[in-house]
């Protein structure tokens, strides 16, 4: 259950970051390109990784990705393209 109100409190909290920013820049006239501030800061693999473990690190941030083997972990462009 708190799990669950968490998850709605976070989604209503980026809609409405989002929200005013889309607002701001369309008053300043400007366009605005959305995407996961974790990809900005270390993204997806570029080739394939052994394993089903990928771990990323950029300063204070880091990122872990962890993929069922019988699936593998995403890699290359056409993945990273499509979570921006």
């Amino acid at each position: 259950m708190v799990a669950s109100w968490c998850n709605d409190r976070l989604r209503t909290l980026v809609e409405a970051h989002l929200a005013i920013e889309a607002q701001e820049a369309a008053e300043a006239g400007r366009l605005v390109l959305h995407g996961p501030p974790a990809l900005t800061l270390a993204t997806m693999p570029h080739s394939k990784q052994e394993g089903n473990e990928f771990h990323r690190k950029n300063g204070a941030f880091s990122m872990s990705m962890l993929a069922p083997s019988n699936v593998g972990l995403p890699y290359g462009s056409k993945p990273r393209l499509l979570v921006a």
